[in-house]
C-alpha cells in the first residue's frame, strides 16, 4: 500500500499528492525521476471510480510514457474580457514564449479551466512542445477517457483535501514549476496571490510589462516587481498590426452597382414592412468554423480574428448566407431569429444583458420584408409558460419562448421575435426586399464593396 505524501514546500496546504517517493518537495522532478509514481493503468479493463482511487491511494498518474525532460514552465493569466482580439500583445507574448520554449526544449505545464489553458494546449500542439496536464481526479477513469489526450501530453491526477481546488488552480501551477510566466494580472486576484506566494520562497517569476495598462495596471505591476518578479518587455509590433487591421474585412467584389446610388434614407424606409436580424459580437468561433482555427487566428493575430458586430455582418454579406443556430433553442433545432421591432426604435431597446455579457439591438444587421420571409416559413414566436408549451403541437414548439425569465424581471415578449427554421440563402432575396443597416458612414463604405443590397446608415453610437 502506498502511503500518502504531503507536498510540504512547493504546494499549497490544501493539496495532497500521493507519491511513491518518501518526500516530494518538487512533484514534477519526482515524477520524472520515478517515471511513474505508482501503478500505471495503461490498459483499463474496467472503469475506476474516484471512491476506489481515494480508498487505494495508489493511483495518481497516467501517461503514455514517462514525463518529458526539460525545464518546466507555466503560463498564468487573469481572465480577459470576451473580446479577445482586443489583446494582441497577450498573444504576441504567448507566441514569443512558445518559440522560446520550443528552442530551449522546455516543458509546458497547464491545468483545465485556467484562463490561458486552451491557448497553452494549442501552442503546445503548434510548436511541438511537451505538455504536463494537472487534473483533479475525474468521476471515472476508463480507456476512452485517456484516448482524448495527445501522445505528447503527460497527465498528472491529484486529490485535494478540501473542495476548494477550483479556486487554487493558478496557485498549483505557480508552485510546481521551475519558471512561471504571467501575461496579465489583476491586483489581489488568484494569479496575483499565486505569484506572491511563489516569490515569497524566492522562485523565479516573469511578468509581462504592458505599457498600455490594458492587461495589468501600473500599480499591480509595481507591487509584483517590488516583491522580486522580473519584468518582461516585448518589442512593439504596432506597424505590422496597423497594416494587418486594414485586411480584417473581406475583399470587395467586382461588378457591383456604384455605392452612392444604393444608400437608403430614413424617409425611404417603412419600418413596419420589415423583420430585423440584428448582428452582434460572436464570442468564440464562428458557427461554421473549427475551434482550433479560431484559436490560431487569435494566436497569430490574424485580421479575421475580429468578431465584432460589423465583422459578423461583413461575414454574412460576403457569404450571402444567414446560418441558423440551435443556441438557446429549447429543442436544439437550428433557427434564425428576427425581430418585429421597428428599426428606428433601436435606442429604446439598447441594453446590456449581464447574464450573457453582451449588448442587445446593435446598430448592425439586415432587414428583410416580412411578407417575403413569411413565404419562406418565418413565424412569430409564441410567448407563454409551461402550460402554453405543453398545449402546442410538435410543429409549433420550436417557435415557443417563455414570456419572462425565471425571476420575472425580464419581459422577453418585448423583443417581438420571429423565427425561421434552417439557414437562409441571401442570394434568393430580391434586392428590393432587403437592406443592410450600419452605425456609421465608414461602416457603409466597407459593406458597399461586398453587396448589391441597399444600405442605411443609422448614425448612432456603437457599443459591442
Amino acid at each position: 500500500m502506498v502511503s500518502p505524501t504531503k507536498i510540504e514546500s512547493s504546494l499549497p496546504d490544501p493539496w495532497q499528492i500521493y507519491a511513491r517517493c518518501g518526500k516530494a518537495t518538487k512533484i514534477i522532478n519526482s515524477c520524472r525521476r520515478h517515471g511513474q509514481l505508482s501503478r500505471c493503468y495503461q490498459s483499463l479493463d474496467r472503469p475506476l471510480c474516484s471512491k476506489q482511487l481515494k480508498q487505494n491511494q495508489d493511483f495518481i498518474f497516467w501517461v503514455p510514457r514517462r514525463l518529458p525532460d526539460g525545464k518546466s514552465t507555466s503560463i498564468l493569466s487573469s481572465r480577459l474580457s470576451r473580446s479577445l482580439e482586443q489583446y494582441p500583445k497577450w498573444f504576441d507574448a504567448l507566441r514569443t514564449f512558445a518559440t522560446r520554449a520550443h528552442d530551449e526544449r522546455r516543458v509546458l505545464v497547464t491545468h483545465p479551466k485556467t484562463a490561458a489553458d486552451r491557448f497553452v494546449r494549442r501552442v503546445a500542439q503548434l510548436y511541438s512542445i511537451p505538455l504536463i496536464d494537472f487534473r483533479p481526479f475525474p468521476a471515472t477513469l476508463d480507456a476512452p477517457f485517456f484516448r482524448t489526450f495527445s501522445r505528447r501530453t503527460a497527465v498528472v491526477f491529484y486529490h485535494a483535501i478540501n473542495s476548494n481546488y477550483a479556486k487554487q488552480r493558478d496557485e498549483l501551477l505557480a508552485s510546481v514549476v521551475d519558471e512561471a510566466i504571467t501575461l496579465a494580472v489583476r491586483r489581489n486576484g488568484k494569479v496575483f496571490n499565486a505569484n506572491t506566494k511563489r516569490l515569497r520562497v524566492k522562485k523565479r517569476s516573469l511578468v509581462l510589462v504592458d505599457n498600455s495598462t490594458k492587461m495589468t495596471s501600473k500599480s499591480t505591476l509595481e507591487a509584483l516587481l517590488d516583491q522580486g518578479a522580473v519584468g518582461w518587455f516585448l518589442p512593439s509590433n504596432e506597424r505590422h498590426r496597423k497594416a494587418s487591421s486594414k485586411n480584417r474585412f473581406p475583399q470587395p467584389k467586382p461588378n457591383l452597382v456604384p455605392s452612392k446610388r444604393r444608400r437608403l434614407t430614413r424617409d425611404q424606409i417603412n419600418p413596419n414592412d420589415y423583420l430585423i436580424h440584428w448582428t452582434r459580437r460572436c464570442h468564440g468561433h464562428w458557427p461554421d468554423q473549427l475551434e482550433n482555427d479560431y484559436l490560431d487566428d487569435l494566436i497569430f493575430n490574424r485580421p479575421r480574428s475580429w468578431h465584432d458586430a460589423l465583422s459578423t455582418l461583413c461575414r454574412i454579406t460576403a457569404s450571402k448566407k444567414l446560418i441558423a443556430s440551435p443556441h438557446l433553442m429549447r429543442d436544439k433545432l437550428p433557427m434564425i431569429c428576427f425581430s418585429e421591432i421597428p428599426l428606428f426604435e433601436l435606442q429604446k431597446h439598447r441594453r446590456f444583458r449581464t447574464h450573457m455579457a453582451r449588448w442587445d439591438a446593435n446598430p448592425y444587421g439586415i432587414a428583410i420584408k416580412k411578407k417575403w420571409l413569411q413565404k419562406e416559413g418565418a413565424k412569430p414566436v409564441i410567448y407563454g409558460n409551461e402550460i402554453t408549451f405543453n398545449r402546442l403541437s410538435d410543429s409549433d414548439r420550436p417557435f415557443y419562448q417563455p414570456a419572462t425569465n425565471r425571476s420575472g424581471n425580464l419581459d422577453w415578449s418585448s423583443e417581438r421575435e420571429w423565427r425561421l427554421a434552417g439557414s437562409l440563402d441571401l442570394s434568393k432575396v430580391p434586392i428590393e426586399d432587403a437592406f443592410l443597416f450600419v452605425a456609421k458612414d465608414q461602416d457603409a463604405e466597407i459593406l458597399e464593396g461586398l453587396t448589391n443590397f441597399p444600405i442605411h446608415v443609422m448614425d448612432v453610437e456603437n457599443r459591442n
